[in-house]
């Protein structure tokens, strides 16, 4: 515990005052008594005891005060001494500070690894001087710094690979600075690693060690040089990479965030690995570039994500993790991505991003829609999470969504499909909005569920899948699909269209729509209204029915195009095909 001069000072002058006064007593007390003495009245022999008392008192209380003054000189004179041993220390701990300063710009390497390794000392001795070694450290990597050519991505000429082979090579001017940033690369993750196990991490930091971790906050690495950085199982507090340059592998494996974290506009240049990351404040890539694979698998996403105009140049593997709020607006992915089994609870976008590569989603879960939350009321509030949105996302590579479930609106307006796209035994819960879209590949939805498994009603705002303005270059299949109503008015169906043994629970409008192809609904059931009301198809056979049964009186009148009509077909089943035109004799009888 910290010494207190000023309060020492006044317990002890407490005893001390009191002494003095009960001294100073004892001697008017004495006084009066010699006083008495002087004036004759000895006859009493009480009075003199009572001066022989009084004098001894006298006596002791100038004892006790001359002996309080020998401690208090004592004590000024320790106290002197400790405070200048105090001084002393704070000197020398500034002049490490100062030559650490000088020796970190000398030219030579081993005076700038010494001076790194006496401020390591100096924080493993004087714990209330680790936050500015550790601030040293980062001011040393924050400053302008070339990797080694090894650690840069480069693309050489042929001819640039000549002239080395026969110049030889030239020195490698980082080489040796990278010795020392590599230390203290080193120095700071081991001041920041957490030894416990992964599963016994909890919110709260774990003890500290002078030779391992420091419970530090705020490490701001802005604009650092990072080469081949090694953060695996390290835990920050509010840190800040923003502009940060990281050259080689990168591994922030099983690392804990806690509190906000800034990777904005940092860039790296090789693999990264995110692998089991857990943020637990808000966490911002906006604008990042990742030029090589980039690893998130089975991270945690406590709070809000923020991927806006990032940059994915290799492969994005995304899968098996739990996002909070999230959002990929703008972002880039050019090599494969799969965010196969993820979990999304929160506002989910997508909007505009752009994926190049084969991408995924198999098996994940977008959790957003309505909520019920308590308000100590008869009646609970009903909230609504933002839904995923998809709206002007293009997939220029194939497009999974295998198995996928929506537990909120869909939102994919406007998207663009380049490649196959596959939502096979999708579940859309609620509304699936498809509408201006574009698929240029083949389609499957088959075994797909639009607004839940057997649901026979469409929700007040439109039918399940709505899908109006949107375009099937090639074959679309929706086999076996459930659709609790369905909106595909102004569809075109460039290729074959399969709805076998679909089923449709609500209305079925097909108005405008243009077949280009065959399209075939054997043994679709229809719940209600199948309306074809100015459809457009390419050849009489276009449509087939087989399974006239399945095929109610559900056509609303005029629902057929104008000029067609079902007839049965050879094999019995039901056909969509022209009516005969006018015979001129009937009609001039008429």
């Amino acid at each position: 515990m910290e010494r207190v001069p000023g309060r020492s000072r006044r317990i002890l002058w407490l005893p001390a005052a009191v002494l003095g006064l009960a001294f100073i007593a004892a001697s008017g007390w004495g006084t009066w008594l010699l006083t008495g003495a002087a004036t004759g009245d000895t006859a009493n022999p009480g009075r003199v005891e009572a001066i022989r008392t009084a004098l001894t008192a006298m006596v002791g209380a100038g004892g006790l005060v001359t002996l309080l003054v020998v401690m208090r000189r004592q004590w000024l004179q320790e106290t002197t001494a400790a405070d200048t041993r105090h001084d002393a220390e704070e000197r020398r701990i500034t002049d490490l500070y100062v030559a650490a300063a000088e020796q970190l710009g000398h030219e030579k390497v081993p005076v700038r690894l010494a001076a790194l390794y006496s401020l390591d000392r100096l924080g493993r001795n004087h714990p209330r001087h680790r936050r500015e070694v550790v601030d040293i450290w980062c001011a040393y990597l924050r400053q302008p710094f070339t990797p080694p050519a090894r650690f840069r991505t480069t693309h050489a000429t042929p001819d640039a690979t000549l002239d080395r082979y026969l110049t030889g090579p030239e020195p490698d001017a980082g080489a040796e600075e990278y010795e020392v940033r590599a230390t203290v690369q080193r120095l700071l993750a081991r001041h920041l690693r957490d030894p416990r196990p992964a599963g016994d991490r909890l919110r709260r930091p774990p003890p500290e060690r002078a030779d391992g971790y420091w419970d530090l906050s705020g490490i701001d690495l802005t604009g650092a040089t990072l080469v081949g950085a090694d953060f695996t199982d390290c835990r920050f507090t509010d840190a800040e990479f923003g502009d940060a340059r990281f050259h080689g592998d990168t591994r922030f494996v099983q690392a804990h965030f806690v509190g906000e974290t800034g990777f904005r506009n940092v860039r790296c240049d090789s693999d990264t690995w995110f692998l089991a990351v857990r943020f637990e404040g808000p966490v911002t890539f906006e604008g990042a570039r990742f030029d090589g694979d980039v690893l998130f698998t089975r991270s945690h996403f406590e709070s809000d994500a923020d991927f806006r105009d990032a940059g994915f140049e290799g492969d994005a593997w995304c899968d098996h993790v739990r996002f909070a709020p999230v959002s990929f607006t703008d972002t880039r992915f050019r090599g494969g991505t799969t965010f196969g089994s993820s979990r999304f609870t929160g506002r989910t976008a997508f909007t505009g991003a752009r994926f190049e590569g084969d991408t995924g989603f198999e098996v994940a879960k977008f959790e957003g829609g309505p909520v019920v939350e308590p308000t100590g009321y008869l009646e609970p509030r009903l909230q609504s999470i933002p839904d995923p949105d998809f709206s002007r996302a293009e997939f220029h590579g194939a497009a999974r969504f295998r198995r996928a479930e929506f537990a909120g609106y869909a939102h994919f307006n406007q998207a663009r499909f380049h490649a196959e796209t596959d939502f096979r035994d999708t579940t859309f819960t609620r509304i699936a909005r498809f509408r201006q879209v574009g698929f240029e590949g083949t389609t499957h939805f088959d075994d797909a569920r639009f607004a839940g498994v057997g649901d026979t009603e469409a929700y007040e705002d439109g039918p399940a899948l709505q899908g109006d303005g949107s375009r099937f270059a090639h074959e679309v299949s929706f086999r076996r699909a459930r659709l609790a109503g369905v909106d595909l008015d102004g569809v075109r169906f460039g290729g074959p269209a399969n709805f076998t043994e679909a089923r449709f629970g609500w209305t079925a409008g097909f108005r405008n729509a243009v077949f280009d192809a065959a399209t075939t609904f054997r043994g679709a059931v229809f719940g209600r209204n199948v309306e074809f009301t100015a459809a457009h198809f390419a050849f009489p056979a276009a449509v087939t029915f087989e399974d006239a049964s399945a095929l109610p009186s559900v056509v609303e009148a005029g629902g057929w195009p104008a000029g067609w009509r079902t007839a049965p077909g050879p094999d019995g089943e039901l056909r969509l095909v022209r009516k005969p035109p006018p015979d001129p004799a009937t009609s001039a009888a008429h």
